[in-house]
C-alpha cells in the first residue's frame, strides 16, 4: 500500500482541487497554489514495485550499483523513480531500476516515486535516452520494441524520443536481421571502447563473414579511419609502356610553348608529325 506524505508536502498537490477558470488563478491548485500537471509524487513499499520486463536497459553492472548504493546510503534518495500503475496491483517502472536495485542492496523498505500515466515504452526509452544510460544496442532495441508493439512509423518514432527519421533507420539497422549473435553477446563487453560508429559500419557490411571480420578488428583496437581504409578496394598499378612514357614527356614539353617560340621550321616539323600521328590513328 502506498505511504502518505506530509500533507504540508507540495507533492499531494496533484490530489488538490484546482481553480476554475476566470479570476487570474487558472489551472492553479487551490491547496497548494501549483500547477495543476504538478506530478504525483508517492512513497512506495519497495515490494509493490515491479521491474519492466521490456526495460530498454539490458546491462546492470554489480560494482556499478554498490557505488549507488553507498551514495544512496550517505546522501538519501535524491531523486524519485518514474513508475505507472500496474491493472493487476502495484506499480511497474518506467525509469530508475537502478536505484531501486541499489535500495534494495541496502534493505531500504521504501522508495520515492513519481507516477506517469505515459505509455510505458515510450517513457521508459525517453528517460534513459536523456539520461544518456543507453548504449547504442540499447537503444536500437528499445525503438525496435515500439515499432512491433506499437507499429510506429520511423517519423513517429522520431518525433517521441527527439531524433531524426535517419537516425532511427541507422539504429534499427543495427538490430535486423543479419547482425551475427556473437557481435550481440560481445557487445556489453566492449561497449566501452566500441562507438556508434564502430557498430554502423558493422551494419553497412554487405555479408555475415565480413561483419565478423569487422568486429575481430574493432575488437583489437581498429579505428573508424582504419576501418574505413581497409575496406577502399586497391587501386591496380598503372603499367606504363616506353611509348607510353616518351609520349607522357611530350605532353608535358607542350604544355610550356607559346606559338611564339615556335619558329618557321619548328611549324613544319610539327605539320609533319600531325601528319604521321593521323595516319596512325585513322588508318
Amino acid at each position: 500500500m502506498s505511504r502518505k506524505l506530509a500533507r504540508t508536502n507540495p507533492a499531494l498537490a496533484a490530489t488538490a482541487p484546482v481553480l476554475p477558470s476566470g479570476g487570474g488563478g487558472e489551472g492553479l491548485n487551490k491547496l497548494f497554489g501549483t500547477s495543476a500537471d504538478f506530478p504525483e509524487l508517492v512513497e512506495l513499499d519497495l515490494g509493490q514495485v515491479h521491474p519492466n520486463p521490456d526495460q530498454p536497459r539490458r546491462h546492470f553492472d554489480e560494482a556499478s550499483l554498490r557505488e549507488l548504493a553507498d551514495s544512496l546510503k550517505n546522501q538519501g534518495q535524491l531523486q524519485p523513480i518514474l513508475v505507472k500503475r500496474r491493472p493487476e496491483g502495484g506499480y511497474v517502472i518506467a525509469a530508475g531500476e537502478r536505484r531501486w536495485r541499489a535500495l534494495g542492496l541496502l534493505g531500504k523498505p521504501t522508495i520515492f516515486a513519481i507516477v506517469t500515466k505515459g505509455e510505458l515504452d515510450e517513457v521508459a526509452l525517453v528517460e534513459n535516452l536523456q539520461r544518456q544510460d543507453l548504449d547504442v544496442m540499447e537503444t536500437a532495441a528499445g525503438i525496435l520494441r515500439l515499432v512491433q508493439k506499437h507499429k510506429y512509423t520511423q517519423e513517429q518514432i522520431g518525433a517521441a524520443v527527439g531524433m531524426s527519421k535517419s537516425e532511427i533507420s541507422r539504429l534499427l539497422s543495427l538490430v535486423a536481421v543479419g547482425m551475427p549473435d556473437r557481435i550481440r553477446e560481445e557487445y556489453p563487453q566492449y561497449r566501452d571502447r566500441v562507438s556508434k560508429s564502430h557498430m554502423y559500419l558493422i551494419a553497412d557490411c554487405e555479408s555475415f563473414g565480413g561483419r565478423l571480420a569487422l568486429w575481430e578488428q574493432i575488437k583489437a583496437g581498429a579505428t573508424i579511419k582504419q576501418l574505413r581504409a581497409a575496406r577502399k578496394p586497391a587501386k591496380a598499378p598503372v603499367r606504363k609502356t616506353p611509348f607510353i612514357r616518351a609520349m607522357d614527356g611530350f605532353a608535358k614539353a607542350f604544355e610550356k610553348l607559346e606559338p611564339k617560340d615556335l619558329s618557321r621550321e619548328d611549324k613544319e616539323k610539327l605539320h609533319r608529325l600531325k601528319q604521321k600521328i593521323d595516319a596512325l590513328l585513322w588508318d
